[in-house]
C-alpha cells in the first residue's frame, strides 16, 4: 500500500480526526487530503512529472507534509533538503 492510498483509507475511517497537530492546532484529514491536493496541482503547474525528484527544503512544519504528499501524488519523488 502507498502513502496516499493509506492518507485516502485513513481519511475515509476517520473523517474527524485530526491528520496532522501543528502549534495546538489540528488539521483534519479530508483538509489535509484537499490540502495535498492542491500543492499536487502547483507543483504540476510546475513541470512536476513521475518519476521527477523534489527537492523541499521547509522547516517542519505542516506545509512540508502537503508538498511531500503532493509530490507522491504525481508519482515524484521528494528529496528533504536540511538547512
Amino acid at each position: 500500500m502507498d502513502l496516499i492510498t493509506l492518507l485516502h483509507t485513513t481519511a475515509r475511517s476517520f473523517p474527524e480526526h485530526d491528520a496532522i497537530r501543528y502549534q495546538q492546532r489540528g488539521t483534519p484529514y479530508p483538509a489535509f487530503v484537499q490540502q495535498t491536493r492542491q500543492a499536487a496541482r502547483v507543483l504540476k503547474d510546475l513541470g512536476v512529472q513521475p518519476g521527477d525528484n523534489v527537492a523541499l527544503m521547509c522547516r517542519n512544519t505542516p506545509g512540508f507534509l502537503q508538498a511531500a504528499y503532493g509530490a507522491w501524488r504525481l508519482g515524484a519523488r521528494v528529496v528533504p533538503v536540511n538547512h
